[in-house]
């Protein structure tokens, strides 16, 4: 756990293929309107990046790298004032898309824990 203080950025990427499924699309629109409707003062401030970004565009290829993603997810990269990022990919958010107000509380609250510093 690191704490809040430490806690610089937080981008949120929904990576995807040239072809998206409708699921796909789905995955990253909640994401981001989850992240417009709970996070807009983070957005505004820069401590909350969101991003749609093609894998298989050549330009996005160091950061598809950086994550390690290798189709259709969302990833949370959180980025502290010590220099360090951690990467993850949450492959949870696939089970609620049936659900939006599930999805919905489930990223927010993710996100908050992320926010305040708490990794796990």
């Amino acid at each position: 756990m690191i704490n809040n203080s430490n806690v610089e950025k937080i981008e949120v990427i929904h990576f995807h293929l040239n072809q998206q499924c409708p699921s796909c699309i789905v995955l990253g629109n909640y994401a981001e309107e989850t992240i417009n409707t709970y996070f807009s003062s983070e957005i505004s401030s820069g401590k909350i990046e969101f991003k749609h970004l093609n894998l298989e565009v050549p330009e996005n290829k160091e950061i598809v790298s950086k994550y390690g993603a290798t189709g259709s997810s969302i990833w949370i990269g959180t980025y502290t004032t010590d220099g360090d990022f951690y990467a993850e990919e949450n492959v949870n958010l696939w089970y609620k898309l049936n659900n939006k107000e599930d999805y919905e509380d489930y990223l927010k609250q993710l996100l908050e824990k992320r926010l305040s510093g708490d990794m796990g």
